[in-house]
């Protein structure tokens, strides 16, 4: 009999321990370049009721009666720490390795190798006017990176017990994403402006989901797609280049793929589609544009939702932050706030995401407004400003 064990000792390293009855020293075999590892026990029963999956790199453990063959989401750094009779024990950490500076006509980019699972979030400090990058869990082997360019002033990076952080003075201030890559973390600098930002423009529900429902008959799924036309259109006009997740009244995917789908998954097929879009699209900027609803009819006015659980989060609230003020100058109506909900469309786009809940259809007031063209250029044109403003 054997067991297989996963357990986190401290935040950079976990250990993968595997005990039992077997009576030599096992061999170990890599594949895929390390991306699997095989490790031979000669006959032996295992137990697969002892596993605890817990480490996030580790894409599966699949046992046979020769032995155990270990699979990585990421390639890992590991070391042998114990492989005799009766016991096998391997030490995973995770590490970041080195940054290099990477140009293209639209933008420059620093690009970290890792080993590992890695876990970023960035900020922007306007105070020192550096960005921060931290890495949880990670320690750097690399040496201090010598990295400068127009753009790049100076890059340095410290490690601690708790992870390593990488600081950057930029000319590109706040207007920076990340995106994640396997054993990679890009962290991408771009230029003033509008012109080349690629933008999604998210219309939230449509087809068979209509969405609120107004007190006269307003549907929700209606204004939203007038909104996002004519913010998609203001963009468009400056130089970005816009993805729509819709442009009429349908879902977020085609009908025939929704209709592959039993009813109780057509809304997570509908919201993956639009995550997906502005992922596969390496989007700078993800909108969604929504209106509101409450039953009791109390609640009035205009909040935007952002999300701490995407690695862009720093750069989602600030773009929120800009929304709300822009839309509530804009519309007059009651400031219900920038917060924090992990709605899905903006918990899986990639990139810094939004949800706009503009006003309430519920409201007899704001919906009478959502049905004024003047209302609805006006709301577009302070989302457009809001998106200027993030780039300035």
């Amino acid at each position: 009999m054997a067991e297989v064990q996963v357990k986190e000792v401290s935040p950079q390293k976990k250990l993968v321990t595997i005990q039992g009855s077997f009576g030599s020293a096992a061999t170990l075999k890599e594949f895929e370049g390390g991306k699997s590892l095989a490790l031979y026990l000669g006959p032996v029963t295992v137990n697969p009721a002892t596993m605890d999956l817990n480490a996030r790199e580790m894409g599966g453990i699949h046992l046979s009666g020769n032995g155990v063959l270990l699979s990585f989401r990421e390639l890992p750094r590991y070391r042998v720490v114990a492989n005799g009779p009766g016991r096998v024990q391997l030490e995973l950490t995770t590490t970041l390795d080195g940054v290099q500076l990477q140009k293209s006509d639209t933008r420059q980019a620093l690009v970290f190798q890792a080993h590992g699972f890695v876990t970023p979030s960035a900020a922007y400090d306007d105070a020192a006017g550096v960005i921060r990058l931290r890495f949880p869990g990670t320690s750097y082997t690399g040496s201090q990176p010598a990295v400068q360019s127009d753009v790049v002033q100076n890059v340095q990076v410290s490690s601690d017990d708790a992870g390593t952080t990488v600081q950057i003075a930029s000319t590109a201030k706040g207007r920076f994403l990340i995106r994640r890559g396997v054993n990679q973390v890009t962290l991408e600098l771009l230029p003033a402006g509008l012109t080349g930002k690629t933008i999604v423009v998210d219309a939230g529900h449509g087809g068979y989901d209509p969405g609120a429902l107004g007190l006269t008959g307003l549907q929700e799924k209606a204004v939203n797609l007038d909104i996002a036309l004519r913010v998609q259109k203001l963009l468009e006009q400056a130089g970005s280049h816009v993805l729509m997740t819709r442009t009429t009244d349908v879902a977020g995917v085609p009908a025939d793929q929704l209709n592959a789908v039993p009813k109780s998954e057509r809304l997570i097929t509908d919201l993956t589609g639009r995550t997906d879009l502005a992922n596969q699209n390496k989007a700078d900027l993800f909108i969604s544009v929504h209106n509101n609803l409450d039953p009791s009819g109390r609640q009035s006015g205009t909040a935007v939702y952002w999300t701490n659980t995407n690695f862009n989060a720093d750069r989602s609230l600030a773009f929120a932050q800009l929304a709300q003020r822009n839309l509530v100058n804009a519309l007059g109506r009651q400031d219900d706030g920038t917060k924090n909900n992990d709605f899905y469309v903006i918990k899986y786009t990639e990139s810094p995401s939004v949800l706009l809940e503009i006003l309430f259809l519920s409201d007899p007031t704001e919906e009478s407004m959502l049905r004024s063209d003047g209302v609805l250029q006006n709301i577009a044109q302070a989302v457009f400003q809001s998106v200027q403003q993030y780039y300035q």
